[in-house]
Parts: C-alpha cells; structure tokens; sequence
C-alpha cells in the first residue's frame, strides 16, 4: 500500500492521470488524499470531478471548490478566469454539487490536511471541529451559507464569534490564508512568495505542528517543506508547472509537468 498527498489538480485531468500512472496508483491498494482546489481554471474540472467520484479518496475542500458550489447554488456569478461551464451544464450537476456539499475542509489522521493550513491559534484537533461545525452550518442550509460565505471579515479569531462571522473564519482560515499580519489576523491582499513581503509572516513560521501539516494553495511558495513538518503540495499545475504527489511513509515526491491540454487560459 502507498499513500500519496496531492496538489492542487484545478481541473488539470490530464496531468493528473499522467501523474496517477507515474506513481503506479492502483486503486484496491493506495490511499489517495487530495489537498483542495479540485475544480476551476483547468480545462477538464467535469473529467476531475467524475474521475475522483468513482475513487475511494481522502479530499479537503479549496477555495476554488467552495466558489464551485456558490456558483452551481446560483449565489454567486463565475468570474472571467473561471472554467465552471462544463459543471454548470453536466446533466447530473446536482450529483456533483451534493458530492462538493459533502466533502470536509479538513483530513485528520497521522497526518493533518486543509486547503491553506493550520491557523496557528488553533491545534490540529480544534480546526477539525470548527471545520466540522462549520461544514454541518453549510449542509443544513446551503443557500443562506454560501450567499453569505464571502468576505474578508472578521479577519482575527476569537472564541467569541458566532454565526456566520464564525463560518467565515473558519472557511478563510482553512481555504484562503497565506500570510498573517504581526498580531494573527489574516492578510488577504498578498498572494506572492514570501520573499516579496517581508514584513509579513507566513502562517506555517508561528504554528507548532504537533504532526505533520499537509495543504495546497500556494503556489509561489519556493520550497514544498517550507518548515518543519509542513508539507506545501501546489506546485503550480494550472499554470504550467506541475502537479505533485507526496508519499506520506517514504517521503518522497512526484512531479508531473503540467500537460498543455490542461492550461487553455495560460
């Protein structure tokens, strides 16, 4: 058996067959867990989607994912960079949307997984259960969750917040976070290498993993263990990099350059 972590796919389904076949992955054996962003900017999110419905996988929920599930709940309009017409047309998109509604933001086991990160006032054990609060909010009423799902506040957590202040951190923290300003609150406006803002802290320098952390998201990071026990998986597929896969026993990586069929938009 082989367990193997994978990056960002975005609607990549040709790299990521390509990478399935470079690993060797055979289902009846290998345990694949899926960092996020399966859908949106690559060409192929309905071949994903499809694909990793018939697999037995461990998956977190991205950003893209969420906005995916806003977009087919008709709450919220897709943006000019966005691939989601296939989705939006499949015959059986209300399966699709069900399967998204279903999925968690967090994977906890010997390894602990989200989209972004770790939020370092939470432990491993906290962020699960907020994050499964926050995904039984979504399920029990979908409409009223993702019609009021975005924002970029409240940007500093406190035990205090309720409602959907709550929901709200909790799904930017676990979908969105990069950079922390000095007193923790999240910084939304920068997305680039952490080389390029320096007077900003990079969320994965305050936390203390208490096992290793696996998470996508960020692709400009330049190193895929960019602190002790943290693993970063984006590499960048979907704009003509590579997809990459992270055996969680041996520790060793795969990567597969990113096919062009995938990247229309690059």
């Amino acid at each position: 058996m082989a367990r193997w972590a994978i990056g960002d796919v975005q609607g990549c389904f040709h790299s990521l067959m390509a990478l399935m076949d470079r690993i060797g992955y055979r289902p009846e054996r290998d345990e694949l867990w899926f960092a996020g962003d399966l859908v949106n900017r690559g060409q192929g999110s309905v071949e994903c989607l499809d694909w990793l419905r018939q697999h037995p996988i461990r998956a977190v929920l991205g950003n893209h994912d969420l906005h995916a599930i806003a977009v087919l709940l008709g709450l919220a309009r897709p943006k000019r960079s966005d691939t989601l017409d296939g989705l939006l047309g499949h015959p059986n998109a209300s399966e699709l949307l069900d399967w998204l509604l279903a999925l968690p933001m967090t994977q906890d086991d010997d390894h602990w997984m989200s989209h972004a990160g770790l939020y370092p006032e939470w432990t491993a054990e906290q962020a699960s259960t907020l994050a499964q609060e926050t995904c039984q909010a979504w399920l029990a009423a979908p409409e009223a969750f993702f019609s009021t799902m975005y924002g970029n506040h409240p940007d500093r957590w406190d035990e205090a917040l309720n409602g959907q202040d709550r929901h709200r951190f909790v799904v930017n923290a676990l979908t969105r976070m990069r950079f922390l300003n000095p007193d923790h609150s999240l910084n939304m406006t920068s997305k680039g290498s952490p080389l390029d803002s320096p007077d900003l802290l990079p969320w994965f320098l305050r936390t203390r993993p208490e096992k290793p952390i696996l998470f996508g998201h960020w692709a400009a990071l330049p190193d895929r263990e960019p602190a002790a026990q943290v693993i970063a998986l984006d590499s960048g597929c979907v704009w003509g990099q590579h997809l990459s896969a992270y055996n969680l026993d041996t520790h060793q990586w795969v990567q597969q350059p990113a096919d062009p069929k995938d990247l229309a938009h690059v």
